[in-house]
């Protein structure tokens, strides 16, 4: 098959990789198939969750939203707050939550691995997409995954207590100073806007980089090696990598938001309007199930060149 190195022009590389997830299509219907595996999850534990909730209040709240102004909402109120309050309910609650957590890590971890073991035999081998193979290769990857997944975590949450220590230094000093109305303009200014704009950014190439780590992962590595790998990848030939793949998934936000924002006005004429929103549905989750396909080929595409690094 047709390959091109990383010290290619970036549009190059980018159409490369393109060319190899119109061949593994397969890959975004797998996608498809967990992403409606973990809603479907998702709503089987709301359904228990407010399930008897809901079927108290039926009756209650169809009259209510029959006669919005004069319904005395009250009994619905004090039997969302007793459940709310129940002991019993709030430890199901945890157990479901933490069901779904779990449920979720693994689909993830199963999808991840399946995906970037396909796109490394494509790359290397030229083998096509086997549903067979994508499975056996998910099973294998799924619990160095999961690791990769906890270390993972672990960063975002340090970069978290980092942010809040520095919030509650900031709120102590603003409490000396009796919250000085000028003091607290000025935090806000010179932190609340940097803030906000530094963790846009970091979850941004976050987001690109765990990409990154799990293509280091499923050529062979441990999770530990794959992030210093990925770093290392990362920052390679001046951020060339992290930049790529950053690039390449703000052209993704900013194509999604354009169309999105198209069909949205579309949506708001009469009766053609439907179609809209339903093709704004439909392109929603198409743009997104590709973009997940099209940056994972992209970090394994980036480590082609491994003498590079």
């Amino acid at each position: 098959m047709e390959k091109t190195e990383v010290s290619s022009p970036m549009f190059d590389i980018y159409s490369w990789v393109a060319k190899a997830c119109l061949k593994l299509w397969p890959l975004c219907l797998v996608q498809l198939l967990f992403l409606i595996l973990q809603y479907a999850t998702l709503f089987t534990c709301l359904a228990l969750l407010f399930g008897p909730f809901a079927a108290r209040n039926l009756d209650r709240i169809t009259e209510g939203l029959s006669h919005p102004q004069d319904y005395d909402w009250t009994p619905v109120i004090s039997d969302w707050a007793s459940t709310f309050s129940d002991p019993g309910w709030l430890a199901i609650a945890a157990g479901l939550l933490l069901l779904y957590i779990t449920w979720w890590c693994v689909l993830s971890a199963l999808s991840d691995g399946g995906v970037f073991r396909t796109f490394w035999d494509y790359f290397q081998n030229g083998r096509p997409f086997s549903w067979g193979s994508f499975f056996w290769e998910a099973i294998h990857w799924m619990i160095p995954m999961l690791w990769l997944e906890f270390f993972l975590s672990l960063w975002a949450f340090g970069a978290f207590l980092v942010w809040l220590v520095v919030v509650l230094v900031v709120t102590g000093i603003l409490a000396l100073t009796g919250f000085n109305v000028w003091m607290v303009v000025l935090a806000g200014v010179l932190l609340g806007l940097p803030s906000i704009l530094i963790w846009i950014l970091f979850s941004l190439a976050f987001a690109v980089f765990s990409f990154l780590c799990k293509a280091c992962l499923t050529q062979g590595m441990t999770a530990r090696e794959a992030i210093h790998r990925a770093f290392l990848k990362f920052k390679a030939d001046r951020w060339r990598v992290g930049l790529g793949l950053l690039v390449a998934f703000l052209v993704y936000l900013g194509v999604s938001i354009f169309l999105r924002v198209v069909l949205k006005l579309f949506s708001l004429i009469p009766f053609a309007g439907i179609f809209f929103s339903l093709l704004d549905l439909a392109l929603g989750i198409g743009l997104t199930l590709f973009m997940v396909v099209y940056i994972s080929g992209l970090a394994v595409g980036y480590l082609q060149d491994e003498a590079r690094v």
